[in-house]
């Protein structure tokens, strides 16, 4: 494969900050306060040496720091991080009187300082006032004020997990999509994922933030040490994640075990670039060079290498019971077909259930599985296998599926938070 030569220039520093809403029935604290506060805060609750160097970077020639009334934030903000804000949190911000920012700067590829010079005196603020939300503008989304401060570092680290969102949304006939977001806060792109199938869109979002300790890393690590400019990233390269990064991350959470300590799988990143519109700019993941399987199959093993898959399997117990369910589900067939065609289904998921002949075939056994669909004309149905095969071991979770409607044992329509409708045979006949 040949050496890439397009490069994406890495920013000798990059700004950090955060909004502590907050409820003063007297008078309101002023900048030097803060800093006092959370020199103090940063004494009690962070080790050494850490704790020496954010003492240091808590000066006014280093950091900003505003007090002002809750009714000059600017609407843009608010409306910016209400999609990803709870009810709650709404309500607290409208309660607040005032609003405290804290902003700081630091330099690439050098230890993050500012950044957790601005986590301190945030968290240093809500302490002291009660504030139960502060925003972080670099993720349009509340920062956890309720995470320990030693769980947002790795020595001088940042923990990514804390500082990354990774959001999803579903496009026409519920093909799924999610960024990263937060990744400018490093000097780098977001990264994106385009046409998911049904997966565990919380180990994939994991792999992803593992995948963004690996480009930090990468950063920091080249040309050898903080006193050197961040090098340029490659538009286009190949690397590898792991298990050691998905933990550097705090991309997997405790009581999630890994599936290997070695575990290890090579990815390939493109940049596309937006000109004039460096936000919508992201490195999209795709399969390493010379993979030539199904999109889908190479993504759910990608995953799979980090979280074990969910079982979501069934058994069938043939019985009166369940020839009523599968009746039931091929004459509503015709119906659900229609409105899978016609988008009334909107972004919501649409799969069958197929039984895959095990064995041979005059024994009449089967494998029941979903298959995610993707395309319906005519007769024909081309989707995406949904379950981890048990019996037919040639065939693997997320790869390409051709059907004809003749084919099809059930239905199943499945929402934002599960099954909706269908999904006749997966009930208990017992």
């Amino acid at each position: 494969m040949p050496q890439p030569t397009d490069l994406i220039p890495v920013p000798s520093s990059v700004p950090t900050g955060f909004m502590v809403f907050c409820r003063f029935p007297g008078a309101s604290p002023s900048a030097s306060d803060v800093f006092q506060e959370a020199k103090r805060w940063v004494m009690d609750k962070v080790d050494p040496p850490l704790r020496e160097m954010i003492w240091a970077y808590l000066n006014p020639e280093l950091m900003i720091v505003d007090v002002a009334s809750r009714r000059d934030v600017p609407i843009e903000i608010l409306r910016q991080c209400a999609p990803m804000l709870s009810e709650e949190q709404r309500q607290e911000i409208d309660a607040a009187t005032h609003v405290i920012s804290v902003r700081a700067s630091d330099p690439l590829p050098g230890p993050r300082l500012g950044l957790f010079a601005a986590v301190a005196a945030a968290k240093a603020c809500a302490e002291r006032s009660g504030a139960r939300v502060a925003l972080d503008a670099d993720t349009a989304s509340a920062f956890p004020l309720s995470t320990p401060f030693h769980g947002l570092h790795s020595g001088v680290e940042p923990c990514l997990a804390s500082f990354i969102r990774c959001p999803y949304s579903f496009g026409d006939h519920g093909a799924a999509y999610m960024t990263t977001i937060g990744m400018a806060r490093f000097g780098l792109p977001d990264l994106q994922v385009i046409g998911i199938p049904p997966i565990d869109i919380q180990a994939l979002g994991g792999t992803l933030i593992g995948l963004c300790q690996v480009l930090i890393t990468m950063v920091r690590s080249a040309d050898g040490g903080y006193e050197n400019p961040a090098a340029p990233v490659p538009a286009i390269l190949e690397t590898a994640v792991t298990e050691f990064y998905l933990q550097m991350s705090g991309a997997r959470a405790a009581d999630t075990p890994a599936v290997s300590k070695d575990a290890v799988a090579r990815v390939r990143l493109e940049y596309q670039p937006q000109p004039g519109n460096p936000e919508r700019s992201f490195f999209t993941l795709r399969p390493p060079a010379g993979y030539s399987g199904d999109y889908g199959a190479w993504l759910h093993s990608l995953v799979n290498t980090f979280f074990a898959p969910e079982d979501t399997m069934h058994n069938v117990v043939h019985g009166s019971g369940m020839e009523q369910a599968h009746r039931r589900a091929i004459a509503e067939l015709p119906s659900i077909k229609q409105r899978y065609l016609s988008g009334a289904l909107g972004p919501w998921r649409f799969g069958v259930k197929h039984g895959f002949t095990v064995g041979d075939p005059r024994d009449g056994n089967h494998e029941y599985m979903w298959v995610f669909v993707r395309e319906w004309v005519g007769n024909r149905i081309v989707g995406e296998l949904v379950n981890s095969p048990r019996m037919r071991k040639d065939l693997r979770m997320g790869q390409r599926i051709e059907l004809t409607e003749a084919d099809v044992f059930d239905w199943i329509v499945v929402g934002p938070n599960g099954p909706q409708e269908g999904a006749y045979t997966d009930r208990d006949f017992s």
